[in-house]
């Protein structure tokens, strides 16, 4: 192994040579160790000292909360862990890699030359860390805002309580990701015939850690269990069943929501010019959409063969529902971008109204859309047809949120989105549909 010193100097003789004219190539990569370690610590340095520069009157503040605190870590820390990921798993040349400080090789080093606890603690560390401060200052109030959900004002779970559960269900969590498909130096599995039984215990033990952070009656703790394994088995094996089984699940968790949440306001909102719907179905709508999502993903993440391969395959089957999933996902954006939304001030009297929905998400689903459809297509999983109708339902949503983002209070604007939407998309269909077509 060469020092520093010695890759600071090749280096220096590589540009030496260079000035001369000469052709002679030392490194088979673009960039040099030297550049490279500079660019590491850039990366993983520069983001949490301008967050400590640009905060730091308010982390020292006498009055500051742990909120602060919390992102402070959050932002010095994920640098570091995506850094790891990519020296550990090969991305980072190797001698790029061997030129790094200690604190950035620990635990980095090829899986060929092995790896030990000792190197790996400063990175284990240091996420958990990372994974600490996510959660105390993200999940800690949304299991707050579920549990208010479905328990009311007397049910909001304590953040002492989340934060025990959370980190119960992330340590089973890591235990069953590393125990699946453990073996020994035998190539046996480590619990022999109980393997599996053993793997699907520590999975339900995660998910009913999980689902105790929020609170929710014991009567409904068997859900989050039969999500978790019904999703892993999906996973593991690409089986389309288990998307439906998951399906299932979701169904069943939304539908107790929505009949004891939803069920006796009388809320409102305009889905189509002309048209209101109950805010209860319209989280029904929403609901089955996510449910023809699943769908559509079971569709395409699934195992070689199967019933119904070479018909869905002949007629774009999984092309056909994305795009009626982006048409669907459409409507709604559309629908709560007028639907407004009180805001309360500390002391809960409303002060003004904002949409339900902002610009930026509507561009953030288009791009999104816009990058799978394109992908999918890449892997010859979708034809070109359904690609550039999804495509071109995308980029007129995004044109017709362009023109006028603001539609609070706006009369007609319902309309107006819904006209300037179908113009866009049809015209980028007139356009390219000629390129998609075969001859």
């Amino acid at each position: 192994k060469k020092s520093t010193t010695a890759y600071n100097k090749e280096d220096k003789d590589y540009k030496n040579s260079n000035k001369g004219g000469s052709v002679v190539v030392l490194h088979h990569c673009a960039i040099s160790p030297r550049e490279g370690r500079a660019l590491s610590y850039l990366l993983v340095f520069i983001p949490g000292a301008i967050h400590l520069v640009m905060f730091r009157q308010r982390i020292a503040y006498s009055y500051a909360s742990w909120d602060d605190l919390f992102d402070f870590i959050f932002t010095a820390t994920l640098p570091y862990v995506l850094h790891y990921l990519l020296a550990s798993n090969g991305v980072l040349d190797e001698r790029w890699r061997s030129s790094l400080n200690w604190l950035l090789k620990a635990g980095t080093s090829p899986i060929e030359c092995g790896r030990t606890l000792r190197g790996a603690a400063v990175p284990m560390a240091i996420s958990f860390m990372s994974c600490m401060s996510i959660q105390q200052r993200y999940l800690v109030p949304l299991c707050a805002r579920i549990s208010y959900i479905m328990n009311g004002h007397d049910g909001i779970m304590s953040a002492s309580l989340a934060t025990l559960f959370l980190s119960l269900g992330t340590i089973f969590g890591y235990v069953t990701v590393w125990f699946f498909g453990r073996q020994n130096s035998n190539g046996d599995f480590l619990m022999g015939d109980y393997h599996e039984d053993i793997f699907q215990l520590l999975l339900g033990l995660s998910s009913v850690c999980f689902g105790l952070s929020c609170s929710p009656p014991w009567a409904a703790l068997p859900i989050p269990m039969l999500l978790a394994e019904s999703l892993a088995l999906w996973v593991i094996t690409k089986q389309l069943r288990y998307a439906f089984l998951t399906v299932f699940v979701f169904f069943t968790c939304c539908t107790i929501l929505i009949t004891f949440r939803l069920t006796f306001l009388t809320e409102t909102v305009e889905i189509v010019p002309g048209k209101q719907m109950l805010l209860k179905t319209f989280a029904k709508v929403s609901m089955y959409a996510t449910m023809w999502l699943i769908i559509v993903i079971g569709l395409v993440h699934r195992a070689p063969g199967g019933v119904g391969k070479d018909f869905i395959k002949k007629y774009d089957v999984t092309g056909a529902c994305f795009a009626v999933y982006g048409f669907v996902l459409s409507a709604m954006e559309f629908s709560l971008l007028r639907q407004p939304m009180p805001v309360y001030s500390r002391d809960s009297f409303e002060f003004g109204r904002v949409a339900a929905y902002s610009a930026s998400a509507v561009y953030c689903t288009g791009l999104l859309t816009l990058v799978i459809m394109w992908h999918l297509k890449a892997q010859k999983l979708v034809k070109g047809m359904s690609t550039v109708v999804a495509s071109s339902m995308a980029i007129g949503k995004m044109i017709a949120v362009t023109i006028q983002p603001n539609l609070v209070g706006v009369d007609n604007s319902l309309s107006a989105l819904y006209l300037r939407w179908t113009a866009a998309s049809l015209l980028l269909m007139t356009i390219c549909c000629p390129y998609a077509l075969k001859p």
